[in-house]
């Protein structure tokens, strides 16, 4: 994508603060840093050394990293990894766009890994609703797909008869139903290397960019549809290839209020005692929707985490489905004292590299503390060289 590059002198700046000091985890040896990083159209190769750079540092931070929007020319991360010395590369294909249609964005989903660290295993996968499945949502909601396609045949109408505004389609109408996934989730069986005494811990990763779509509604039942078939899954012990996962990705969930995104938050905390309370089903954990003991001291409005550039949404998110019997990922408790048992313990946090630009260039610590005209400046500058999406990170001790 065209980008509007720092100047020699801003990246002087910029790379004179430490990112530790943003939120930018360290590797380190009795531990694994996993995360997730939309890296807003990761497409061609380019000549700007300073942008790769910058970026390959962050990523080398990871032990695994699930990275979303990434084009079908994969030179720009290939060009990404080759600087990752001793990592590897495992990604998809293409999704969210039929070969040869009009409309749409070409993405693929990526994990990128350290092979002394995680191991990949025998299992990689798109997880999709089969033709039955789909064919069943639309019988069960075909009043409203009945109403929509009538909805939509008469905008055409309109539109043919006044030439006003632009041509109605299905892909700048918001559907009334989920069906399936805009993209398919990507997943991977891993496993984390012990080098002590401990087992190795194996989990199966899903990596999903979800729907954005025209309205929140749509957002939703993405979000819902892909939870229910963790679900499942969970509850299917006995059949899994690795019993626990880790989902990562741009799930673009948002909440408007705080009343909404306590909603959510109860939500989810009560599958644990609702669809996940067999004793053979899996704990969920969404880290990032819980308050870091280092933020409680913070007005409610910003307690939790934000991780789109803007500082405003949480629409990125690691989640754990943990079955309690088997040690090495976190569970839910364990948010409450996260940060607290030393440098290689359990943690979680965000890369807020918008706010290192905004005090290397404003010598404001806060972005939101900026005014207005000075944040869209900004985070125009941030969009361009690093992504709209903020990395976001867990840290799992090794034993």
């Amino acid at each position: 994508m065209p980008r509007s590059r720092f100047t020699a002198a801003e990246w002087r700046k910029i790379e004179a603060l430490n990112p530790d000091d943003f939120g930018l985890p360290k590797r380190r040896a009795k531990s694994a840093v996993i995360g997730t990083f939309n890296t807003l159209k990761l497409g061609k190769d380019d000549d700007d050394a300073k942008h790769w750079d910058y970026l390959t540092n962050i990523c080398k931070r990871f032990d695994l990293l699930a990275v979303q929007e990434v084009l079908d020319d994969l030179s720009g991360l290939e060009r990404l990894v080759r600087g990752m010395r001793g990592y590897e590369l495992l990604v998809s294909d293409t999704t969210g766009k039929f070969p040869g249609a009009r409309r749409g964005l070409t993405e693929r989903l990526a994990f990128i890994y350290r092979p002394d660290r995680i191991r990949l295993d025998d299992l990689a996968s798109d997880i999709t609703y089969d033709r039955s499945w789909v064919l069943e949502t639309l019988q069960q909601d075909r009043a409203l797909w009945n109403q929509f396609f009538d909805d939509l045949d008469q905008r055409l109408v309109t539109w043919k008869q006044t030439g006003k505004g632009s041509r109605p389609s299905i892909s700048n109408s918001t559907t009334p139903a989920f069906l399936t996934f805009i993209r398919q989730p990507h997943c991977a069986a891993f496993s984390l290397i012990n080098t002590g005494a401990g087992s190795d811990i194996p989990f199966l990763a899903i990596n999903a960019h979800l729907l954005y779509g025209n309205a929140k509604s749509e957002r939703k039942r993405e979000f819902t549809a892909l939870v229910q078939w963790l679900i499942y899954r969970a509850q299917a012990v006995d059949r899994m290839y690795h019993t626990n996962m880790i989902l990562f990705g741009d799930l673009n969930l948002e909440f408007k209020t705080a009343a909404e995104k306590r909603a959510e938050i109860d939500r989810l905390r009560g599958l644990n005692q609702g669809e996940l309370g067999s004793a053979n089903a899996a704990l969920v954990n969404f880290p990032l929707l819980s308050v870091h003991p280092d933020r409680q001291h913070l007005s409610a409005s910003e307690q939790l985490f934000r991780t789109n550039a803007r500082s405003s949404q949480t629409y990125d998110q690691i989640a754990f489905f943990v079955h309690p019997d088997e040690f090495g990922l976190p569970l839910p408790v364990d948010n409450k004292t996260a940060g607290q048992h030393g440098a290689s313990g359990y943690d979680y946090g965000v890369f807020r590299f918008t706010d290192l630009v905004a005090q290397a260039l404003d010598r404001e610590p806060d972005y939101n503390d900026l005014p207005r005209a000075r944040r869209d400046y900004i985070s125009r500058r941030v969009n361009a060289e690093f992504s709209d999406h903020l990395p976001a990170w867990t840290r799992i001790p090794l034993r």
